[in-house]
């Protein structure tokens, strides 16, 4: 038992330096109102990271038709500026009903702060034509397309998954770090003493 209380008290210590976790969350919009656009060839999207994490997939809805070559860029901030590109990842085919891109690499992202992603390209003749609502009823970003921000006016449906960090290998604990667990169990041992001691004198 004695032996079981230093453990936990060098464990919890040990694992609290080595240790971070952050909830995976997933940014999405839907609605029941569905209408289209076609004869577009750079359509995007802005949105709000509701955690932080590292954006896996984007998951786009489209009517009709299926483009080809399309190339998905990721922004920060609601921006299509070169300067805040993030990442960018080519060669992606758009089908018809729903489509979930899956990134080569994950992206970074922060709780609270905005990010866009932006289509471009597509061999089909209608272009690249994304389901999106009559109303703009999300709140946390706007839809783009050719060229223009549609502030007030509509969003595309999407759904952007946000995955946790990849946990880092541990590294070798640095004398600093060492130094506190050999304190932690000094600190442990003279516990287990007193309790020792506390033990004995209610037996005598």
């Amino acid at each position: 038992m004695k032996f079981l209380l230093l453990f936990m008290i060098v464990s919890q210590i040990c694992f609290g330096m080595i240790t971070q976790a952050d909830a995976a969350c997933t940014v999405t919009h839907t609605q029941a109102i569905e209408t289209g656009i076609r004869n577009t060839t750079d359509v995007g999207q802005s949105f709000t990271a509701t955690c932080d994490g590292e954006a896996s997939s984007v998951t786009l809805y489209s009517l009709f038709n299926t483009s080809n070559n399309v190339t998905l860029s990721i922004y920060s901030g609601e921006s299509v500026a070169a300067g805040d590109l993030l990442y960018t990842q080519a060669g992606i085919t758009i089908a018809s009903g729903t489509t979930v891109i899956n990134l080569t690499a994950p992206v970074a992202v922060t709780s609270a702060q905005k990010y866009t992603f932006y289509l471009t390209g597509g061999t089909s003749p209608y272009g690249l034509k994304l389901m999106w609502g009559g109303v703009d009823n999300y709140p946390d970003g706007n839809a783009y397309y050719a060229g223009v921000w549609q502030a007030a006016s509509t969003d595309f449906f999407f759904s952007v998954q946000i995955d946790d960090p990849a946990p880092a290998a541990t590294a070798i604990p640095t004398l600093s770090e060492l130094g506190m667990i050999l304190f932690s169990i000094l600190l442990g041992g003279i516990a287990i003493r007193k309790l020792n001691r506390l033990q004995n004198n209610h037996a005598i």
